[in-house]
């Protein structure tokens, strides 16, 4: 018999869409329960049904979670009552009664631990991907894994996010450094500079290229990571250049 408290416990547990969902189960295992010639579903667990609010580890002991509501699940040989689990990351999980157990304090102490060494191994393991990705991008894409550098010398000037780019300007007006959102390609709108790095491009072969007022590129071919970042650091000097030529 659910008491009053224990209905209060449930509706501050719960959200109406995921109680929706999971009274919509109840009769759906219900209906089939029934099809099957079974009236009644009784728990069978190792534990006594435990009350709503109460704490319990889920199998296979990874995590542990809240007792928010009832339900049915069909067992090896016929349905049985079930317990739906809040868990901590407020995932709703449907258990019987075989596959949880109180928690004890020793238990909660060594599952949040283990939570804490699984979310670092988590962050570790997307840092790697990250890094992997950049790698990849950077074999595919010459100088690519220098965006982060760059948008880092940048960051005291004007930076506007566009859909491919971010366009770097500074007090000069007319002049724009474009940088490719995703690496590899930084465009100089308005000027050009004397550089190993930079590749000059008259109004005619912008036009044909279809690029505007650029008048220069960096060249990533080169391959030097040191001598392409001089060239861009160079060229965002020149945005506040009031003596360039």
């Amino acid at each position: 018999m659910i008491t009053q408290d224990e209905y209060d416990i449930r509706d501050k547990i719960i959200d109406y869409d995921n109680l929706s969902l999971i009274l919509s189960d109840w009769v759906k295992h219900d209906t089939l329960m029934h099809k099957s010639g079974q009236n009644i579903a009784l728990w069978n667990g190792s534990i006594n049904l435990p009350r709503l609010g109460q704490l319990v580890i889920v199998w296979p002991g990874c995590a542990y979670g809240q007792v928010a509501d009832y339900g049915i699940k069909r067992g090896r040989e016929k349905f049985e009552l079930a317990v739906w689990v809040k868990l901590n990351n407020d995932q709703f999980i449907k258990m019987l009664g075989g596959e949880c157990c109180m928690l004890t304090d020793d238990d909660r102490l060594r599952l949040d631990l283990l939570s804490t060494e699984f979310r670092a191994k988590l962050i570790n393991a997307g840092k790697k991907v990250q890094q992997q990705k950049k790698e990849r991008r950077s074999k595919a894409v010459p100088g690519s894994h220098l965006l982060d550098e760059m948008l880092e010398k940048a960051k005291d000037l004007n930076s506007d996010k566009k859909s491919s780019f971010y366009k770097i300007t500074g007090s000069i007006k007319g002049l724009a450094v474009y940088v490719a959102i995703k690496g590899g390609r930084v465009d100089l709108s308005g000027f050009n500079v004397e550089h190993i790095s930079c590749i000059k491009l008259t109004e005619d072969e912008a036009r044909a290229k279809h690029l505007g007022r650029v008048r220069g590129q960096l060249d990533f071919s080169i391959g030097n990571d040191e001598t392409i970042m001089e060239g861009y650091i160079l060229s965002l000097s020149k945005l506040n250049d009031e003596s360039r030529d």
